[in-house]
Order: structure tokens, then C-alpha cells, then sequence
């Protein structure tokens, strides 16, 4: 595997990581959220 190959895929994987954990975030806040404001 060529070089530029190897640090195509590496930083795919980053980006691929970074945007699950953001949309994770905004899920959790929504679910909290929605959990508020059921019990008032």
C-alpha cells in the first residue's frame, strides 16, 4: 500500500470518528432535553 493510500484512510477514519462522536453529543442533549421535559 502506497503511502498516500495509507494517510488517505488514516484520516478518513479521524473525520468518520470526530462526526460519531459529535452526532453522539447532539443526541445524548437531545434525549436529556426531552427527559426534562417530560418530568415538568
Amino acid at each position: 500500500m502506497s503511502k498516500s493510500t495509507f494517510y488517505f484512510v488514516l484520516l478518513v477514519m479521524i473525520l468518520v470518528d470526530v462526526v460519531q462522536s459529535r452526532y453522539q453529543k447532539k443526541l445524548l442533549d437531545e434525549q436529556a432535553r426531552l427527559a426534562a421535559s417530560q418530568e415538568a
